[in-house]
């Protein structure tokens, strides 16, 4: 073991490029050590330190030969060492000031573009414009040359959606030294950009339950049925002098409605998988500009799925350089086919019928339901009849010369 843990030593001091290496023995063994120097010609020093020990200096080159010698004749040195490049390299560093400044200066300029933020991407906005956000969100601190440590997404956020009505929901993630704002804009109340009068009417066929709304003139009383289209509440009251007041009829009318969702599921199911991912493209974005480069691979665009990924090219001691890496990848589609029983068809059949009611009827909430399944040649069908509670209040605007 200590033979392998010597030979270890020597070859990490010749990986060092070491000019000398030193050998330690006991005292004892100091004139066997010197026999065996002669007899392969290796010429070495020796000094004498106070804990009884002898330090051999010999070439590097040398060093090999007489390790070899001394272990066909069983003597063992106690430890083996050489100075290595880096003392050297730290020398030459310390007599050539500049590259010293240079390199310090280099890791503070990136310590500072690390912290900086440098770019702001906004997406989703449609009414909203661009430069009305950017000025809010400068207001809260998110501007092009903010430090990344002073901004909290959670509070922008809150911040933001205070300033702004027309916001409903954003996030603000940084990625490195860019800021991605997202942004779901509120779906503006019909009626209230056009004079403020409107009607409701009922979206659906149905049976009232009970009224919440204000304003208007109530035509219809829970218990009722109504026809899609049909007006419940009209946007004029009629005074104590015969004139009609005009205004906004708005709230909710709940009432008991039926729906039916069908879905169909084959008894051969044919699934698209995703398939092996291909980089396509690579891009890095630094202060503000975007580099593409193209590796042209040859893939049919069309059967194959597009995926983005971002991220921060990362440095030593959490520091960053002032872009973002994105990396484009088309994965091949692949189609597989399944053998499905009649019994998994229905499942699967019934699963989307759910799904699509609940896409279809987001604000229906179901009371009842009852499902028919249907077993054909090809495929099974299923037919969903829901029963449902929801608010079937449509606003419709008007003018007052209407």
């Amino acid at each position: 073991m200590k033979k392998k843990a010597d030979a270890f030593r020597l070859s990490l001091a010749q990986i060092l490029q070491s000019e000398k290496t030193e050998l330690v023995f006991e005292e004892r063994e100091e004139s066997r050590v010197l026999n065996a120097a002669m007899g392969c010609g290796v010429v070495c020093r020796t000094r004498r330190t106070p804990d009884g020990t002898v330090v051999f200096t010999v070439a590097q080159a040398s060093a090999g030969k007489l390790l070899s010698r001394l272990s066909a004749i069983g003597c063992k040195p106690l430890s083996l060492s050489g100075p290595g490049r880096a003392r050297r390299l730290w020398r030459r560093i310390g007599r050539r000031s500049g590259l010293l400044a240079g390199a310090l200066l280099f890791l503070a300029l990136t310590a500072f573009f690390s912290s900086v933020l440098w770019k702001i991407e906004i997406t989703g906005c449609q009414k909203l414009k661009e430069e009305e956000v950017l000025a809010q969100l400068s207001e809260c601190g998110v501007r092009e040359g903010a430090f990344l440590r002073g901004i909290d997404a959670d509070r922008v956020r809150n911040e933001m959606m205070q300033k702004n009505g027309g916001i409903a929901w954003m996030s603000v993630n940084v990625i490195g030294t860019y800021a991605y704002v997202e942004i779901r804009e509120t779906e503006r109340k019909a009626g209230e950009a056009e004079g403020g009068y409107s009607h409701i009417v009922a979206s659906c066929d149905g049976q009232i339950l009970s009224f919440e709304t204000r304003h208007g003139n109530v035509l219809l009383w829970p218990g009722d049925t109504v026809r899609e289209g049909e007006l419940i509440v009209a946007g004029m009251i009629e005074q104590m002098n015969g004139d009609y007041k005009l205004v906004h009829a708005e709230g909710k009318v709940i009432a008991r409605t039926e729906h039916t969702v069908a879905a169909s599921c084959p008894y051969l199911l044919r699934e698209e998988t995703e398939g092996k991912r291909t980089l396509t493209a690579v891009g890095i974005r630094l202060f503000g500009k975007m580099i593409n480069i193209s590796l042209n691979r040859r893939l049919d665009a069309d059967q194959c799925d597009i995926i983005h990924k971002k991220e921060t090219p990362a440095l030593p001691f959490g520091l960053s350089l002032p872009g973002v890496f994105e990396r484009t990848y088309l994965s091949k589609k692949n189609q597989t086919e399944t053998l499905l029983t009649r019994e998994e068809a229905a499942a699967r059949a019934k699963e989307t019928a759910y799904r699509t009611f609940a896409a279809t009827y987001p604000e229906a909430e179901m009371i009842a339901r009852r499902i028919r399944v249907e077993y054909g040649e090809d495929a099974c069908t299923v037919t969903l009849f829901a029963v449902c509670r929801e608010n079937i209040a449509k606003i419709v605007t008007f003018t007052a010369g209407e």
